[in-house]
């Protein structure tokens, strides 16, 4: 699985370079132009992310994936991954209910997995508007 990942990773950085470089040369875009620039590079993220996802899996199966547990408190963090996540632009509205809830994890990993959940809502859920709920089990 290594040598397919390293073997994917070569050529999309490689087209990742080319992009930057058209881009570059590009004076003035057009609105067409620059709507397919960023097609371009919102799919070339998409299939580095699914080269990640496929080297972490096997890291996972290998017991190779070390986890770094701190206290994090869920409310903040929610709102700070919707924040930084560039797909949600897509949808109208992104409501957080969260009450103060803390809990021990790795920001890394929960980070990552949330993200994903958050990326495919939106590519294959047709996101219009966005509720994320989060609470304590009794």
């Amino acid at each position: 699985m290594t040598d397919v990942v390293h073997n994917l990773r070569n050529p999309l950085f490689a087209l990742g370079g080319y992009m930057e470089l058209l881009e570059s040369q590009m004076d003035q875009p057009t609105a067409e132009q620059q709507k397919y620039v960023g097609l371009i590079e919102d799919k070339l993220a998409y299939v580095n992310r699914m080269v990640d996802d496929m080297l972490l899996a096997n890291r996972l199966e290998h017991g190779k994936i070390r986890f770094h547990f701190i206290r994090l408190e869920l409310s903040a963090f929610l709102r700070s991954i919707v924040m930084g996540n560039k797909r949600l632009e897509q949808c109208g509205q992104v409501h957080i209910s969260c009450p103060e809830l803390y809990l021990a994890a790795d920001s890394f990993r929960l980070h990552q997995a949330l993200d994903n959940l958050l990326d495919n809502a939106v590519i294959h859920g047709g996101c219009t508007s966005m509720e994320i709920t989060a609470y304590q089990k009794e």
